[in-house]
């Protein structure tokens, strides 16, 4: 049977469906350089105030965390705290249909919080104070489209008044983990491209 181009690139299309990774960036918020115990307000409209992949809405702070902070960071250097009514998004690509799993630390100190996914709630943060930093508990979303939106928001405080905050650090979209056979259409793929150089070549 003669090898063509198109064969090979059906395999790696193939495989592709199963191995695409979603783009999404900046989970830990270090896009944004900060000295030491320095904290900034996020803008979308200013480059040197604006976080890599995300949008932000209200109050939302980004700062460079210190080992003595009741709350630090988890990695690297920085998270970020958003108060009453502050929201902070991102939109990343996806594969309709495959499973994606998203895990975050936080804390908070009044009021409660919500993780949506395009629009709808996937996990509360409710209940009283958390003290320091710690992991949710997660969830695993399907991606209903070539795009997906992820959302943290921290809603409004207690009726004993006070300012609701959240805190958030280390947000990471597992992509899918491709399986034995996406892994190997897509070894099949490059051997077959390369087999097709080499008959050009030779």
């Amino acid at each position: 049977m003669r090898i063509t181009r198109s064969m090979a690139l059906a395999l790696l299309c193939a495989a592709a469906t199963n191995t695409c990774a979603a783009a999404f960036t900046d989970g830990s918020f270090e896009s944004l350089a900060l000295a030491d115990g320095q904290q900034r307000m996020v803008d979308n409209a200013s480059p040197k105030s604006t976080l890599d992949g995300w949008t932000s809405s209200g109050r939302v702070v980004v700062r460079d965390s210190l080992a003595t902070d009741p709350r630090p960071a988890t990695d690297g250097d920085n998270l970020v705290f958003m108060n009453n009514g502050g929201s902070l998004s991102q939109t990343f690509d996806t594969v309709a249909g495959l499973v994606y799993t998203v895990s975050f630390d936080y804390s908070k100190n009044k009021g409660v919080a919500s993780v949506l996914v395009d629009g709808s709630v996937a996990e509360m943060l409710g209940g009283g104070v958390v003290q320091g930093m710690q992991a949710a508990p997660g969830f695993a979303f399907v991606a209903s489209g070539a795009q997906t939106t992820l959302s943290f928001v921290a809603q409004m405080a207690q009726s004993n008044g006070g300012i609701g905050r959240l805190y958030l650090d280390d947000v990471v979209v597992a992509a899918p983990v491709p399986e034995n056979g996406g892994a190997a259409m897509l070894s099949a793929g490059v051997l077959l491209l390369g087999l097709l150089f080499r008959r050009r070549i030779g």
